[in-house]
C-alpha cells in the first residue's frame, strides 16, 4: 500500500463508493485520505472543513463548480474525478500520484538545478496552461501543490478554489497561502489567472533557492514585500530569471500568460518579450483640441513615429532587444521625453480582401504612439496644418534672387494660394473586429493592443497598431489619434488629410 498513516478514531471508513485506507495530510482546508474505488484503484480523497447545513443552493453550486474543475485536461494534473456530500461536508475525489510534495523534496535534498530545474518550470506551466483554458484559477498554487510523481511534475488542488467559493457563503476562509499570493490576491481585489503565474514565478523561485522570493517570516512583513518590495530571485539566472521576473511583476497586466510561459520555456522566443514587459508605460499626453470644420469632426494630423520595419533586419523578421539597449533606450526617452521605442511590432497578414497597409511603397507604416510627448515623422509625412515650418534664410544667388525655397531676405516661405490640408475624422477604429478577421480576440495591456489566440489557445500574442487598424478598416493612408484612454477605442480618432 502506498505510503499513509493508519486512519485514526474519528475518521470515517468510507465516504460514498470510496472506502478510505489511510491518512495522507491534513491542513486547513481538510483532511486527505487515501481511497480504494470500486474497482480496486486508489484515488485521493479529501474532505473539506466546511459545512452546507442544509443549504440546497450551496451544494448545487458545489457540484455544478466541481463539473468545471473536470474539465482539466490530464497533463501535469492530477486529475479532478468526482464530487460529493456526505451528510453536509462536501469531498472531493482526484487521482492518486504517488510522490513527493516539492517543498518537501527541496527541504530534504536542496533546491532543485539544471534539467530537474527545467523539467519543473515546463510541467507547471503545462499544467496552468491546462487549467486556464477550461476557465479555472488554482488561486494557492505552491510547492506544497506541486507533487514529484513517478512521470514527472503534477499540480494538485486546481479546483479547491472553486468549490471552496461554492460554500462562501457559509465559509469565511480565504483561499491563497501569503509567500505565493500575488499583490492583487493580498489586496483583497478581483483576481484571475494572472496570480497563478505570479504564484507560479513564486513557487520556481523556492525550488531554485530553497525560499520564496518575498521571505517566509511573519505573515504581515511576507504581505508588505510582496506589495512593495521587489523579489530575492537568488541565483536564477539566464532566460529563466527573465522569465520568473515578469512572472513576479506587481501589475498583473505586465506578467506572461501560463501559455506565453510554456511557448518561451520551449524556445519560442518571440512568445513573450520581458524586456518589454520591464518597462514602465510612458504618460499619456494631454488630447490636442479639435478643430470645427464646418459640422464634421476635424483634428490636427497626430505627430507619427517612424516605421518600426525600419528597425527590422533584411528579412523583415523583428529583432529582439538586449537589456543593455533597452536600459539606453529608457535613459534616453526620460533624458529627452522625445522618443519612444517602436522597434519590434510585428503585423499579422491582412485577409485577401483588406485594403493595403497605410505607409510607404513596401508596406512602411506610420506609427502613432500614446504616451510620447514629441515623436520624429518620416521625411515624407505631411506638415500639421496650422504649424509654420521656418526655414532659415539661403544665400542670394548670384542673380540677386534667393534659391527656390529660401523665401527671401526675410527668410519666410512665399505665401501659397492652395489651402492647407484638412484632417477629417473618419470615426473610431475597432480592434475587436480587426483581430476577429484574423480568428484572434483583441487585448490591451502594458500600453499596447495585441490580437491573441482564443479560448486559451497556444500561440503567439502579436503587437498591433490602431494606425493599422485604421487603414484596414477605413482607408490605405488613415492615421490614428488618442484623445484620451489608450485602452478604449471609442478615444481614439481615424483620420485621412483633404
Amino acid at each position: 500500500m502506498p505510503d499513509a498513516q493508519p486512519l485514526r478514531a474519528h475518521d470515517p471508513p468510507r465516504l460514498g463508493r470510496y472506502r478510505l485506507l489511510g491518512r495522507l495530510g491534513s491542513g486547513a482546508q481538510g483532511t486527505v485520505y487515501l481511497g480504494e474505488d470500486a474497482d480496486g484503484g486508489h484515488v485521493a480523497v479529501k474532505l473539506l472543513r466546511v459545512q452546507f447545513d442544509d443549504d440546497a443552493t450551496a451544494r448545487a453550486r458545489f457540484v455544478r463548480e466541481a463539473e468545471v474543475a473536470k474539465q482539466v485536461a490530464r497533463f501535469c494534473t492530477a486529475q479532478f474525478l468526482d464530487a460529493e456530500v456526505a451528510g453536509d461536508t462536501p469531498y472531493l475525489v482526484s487521482e492518486y500520484v504517488p510522490g513527493e510534495a516539492l517543498n518537501r523534496a527541496v527541504a530534504r535534498d536542496g533546491p532543485l538545478v539544471g534539467g530537474a530545474l527545467d523539467r519543473l518550470a515546463v510541467s507547471t506551466a503545462s499544467a496552468l496552461t491546462a487549467i486556464h483554458r477550461a476557465g479555472v484559477v488554482h488561486r494557492d498554487l505552491k510547492p506544497h501543490n506541486v507533487l514529484l510523481g513517478p512521470d514527472g511534475p503534477r499540480v494538485i488542488d486546481f479546483g479547491l478554489s472553486r468549490v471552496l467559493d461554492a460554500a462562501s457563503a457559509v465559509s469565511s476562509r480565504a483561499v491563497g497561502t501569503p509567500a505565493y499570493m500575488a499583490p492583487e490576491q493580498v489586496s483583497g481585489e478581483d483576481v484571475g489567472a494572472a496570480v497563478d503565474v505570479f504564484a507560479w514565478g513564486a513557487t520556481i523561485t523556492f525550488a531554485a533557492t530553497g525560499r520564496p522570493p518575498f521571505g517566509s517570516d511573519s505573515i504581515p512583513a511576507v504581505m508588505y514585500r510582496v506589495l512593495h518590495h521587489e523579489p530575492d530571485l537568488g541565483g536564477l539566472d539566464g532566460e529563466l530569471r527573465e522569465l520568473v521576473g515578469a512572472s513576479l511583476a506587481k501589475d498583473p497586466a505586465a506578467r506572461p500568460t501560463a501559455a506565453q510561459l510554456l511557448l518561451r520555456l520551449v524556445g519560442h522566443e518571440d512568445a513573450f518579450d520581458t524586456t518589454a514587459a520591464a518597462a514602465p508605460p510612458a504618460p499619456q499626453p494631454p488630447p490636442p483640441p479639435l478643430e470645427d470644420g464646418g459640422g464634421s469632426d476635424t483634428l490636427p494630423p497626430a505627430p507619427t513615429e517612424t516605421s518600426p520595419d525600419t528597425a527590422r533586419d533584411g528579412s523583415g523578421g523583428a529583432q529582439r532587444r538586449k537589456w543593455g539597449r533597452a536600459v539606453v533606450a529608457a535613459v534616453a526617452a526620460f533624458a529627452a521625453a522625445a522618443l519612444a521605442g517602436a522597434a519590434g511590432y510585428m503585423l499579422l497578414d491582412r485577409p485577401p480582401d483588406a485594403p493595403a497597409e497605410a505607409g510607404g511603397p513596401q508596406g512602411e507604416e506610420r506609427v502613432t504612439v500614446p504616451g510620447t510627448a514629441t515623436t520624429s515623422r518620416p521625411s515624407s509625412a505631411r506638415p500639421s496644418p496650422g504649424r509654420s515650418t521656418t526655414t532659415s534664410p539661403s544665400r542670394p544667388s548670384p542673380s540677386g534672387g534667393t534659391r527656390p525655397g529660401g523665401g527671401g531676405e526675410t527668410g519666410r516661405p512665399p505665401p501659397s494660394s492652395d489651402p492647407p490640408p484638412k484632417p477629417v475624422v473618419l470615426g473610431s477604429p475597432d480592434p475587436d473586429r480587426y483581430c476577429g478577421a484574423r480568428d484572434r480576440n483583441a487585448v490591451y495591456r502594458v500600453g499596447k493592443w495585441y490580437c491573441v489566440p482564443r479560448n486559451g489557445d497556444i500561440g503567439v500574442d502579436t503587437p498591433i497598431t490602431m494606425t493599422t487598424v485604421c487603414a484596414s478598416q477605413y482607408a490605405p493612408d488613415a492615421e490614428a489619434r488618442l484623445r484620451g484612454d489608450a485602452a478604449t477605442p471609442s478615444d481614439w480618432d481615424c483620420y485621412v488629410l483633404k
